[in-house]
């Protein structure tokens, strides 16, 4: 094979550029919907919900389908707790979704979205309180600097509209 050739064969991507990639994605994605759901605000948040939950179903069916994972679908509601607990999450999926998408209408966008960044912390904190997960040092910078953007992004919508509120007016 010759330096031409070689330069020819398409490369793949490791695993850390493919996870780079995809979260680039899912982010370009995640706020491309709160401009869509800005869009579609005159449709009810819960009737917008109810259709983000609906169409989830097929669209699980055809992964389950694709990664060939019937067997582990089948056992896991073959539980009537697994059941139950996966009703509730469900539900509560389905209005975290509703209570995102009225948020948005009623331009809170910034405080609804800040959820979804404190969310992820206190799942650290209950990992740390309740499954005993400990952190590297690597790990406790991470989560120093991602709780200050959250403190941050917290303070400064107030400190802006306390400054806003005691503003001259210009003559």
């Amino acid at each position: 094979m010759t330096i031409a050739d070689e330069s020819r064969v398409p490369r793949t991507l490791t695993n850390a550029e493919l996870g780079v990639v995809l979260a680039i994605m899912a982010h370009l994605v995640w706020g491309g919907m709160a401009v869509y759901f800005g869009l579609i605000r005159h449709i009810s948040p819960v009737e917008i919900a109810v259709n983000r939950g609906l169409w989830a179903l097929p669209i699980a069916i055809a992964v389950v389908w694709y990664l060939g994972q019937w067997k582990d679908v089948r056992q896991a509601l073959a539980s009537p707790r697994n059941v139950a607990i996966l009703a509730l999450t469900s539900f509560l999926i389905v209005f975290n979704w509703g209570f995102y998408v009225w948020s948005i209408g009623q331009g809170r966008t910034l405080e609804s979205s800040l959820g979804y960044f404190i969310n992820p912390l206190l799942n650290v904190v209950m990992g740390y309180l309740f499954l005993g997960e400990r952190f590297t040092t690597a790990q406790k910078a991470a989560l120093a600097l991602a709780t200050v953007a959250v403190l941050v992004q917290t303070v400064a919508p107030v400190s802006y509209t306390h400054l806003r509120a005691h503003e001259t007016p210009e003559h």
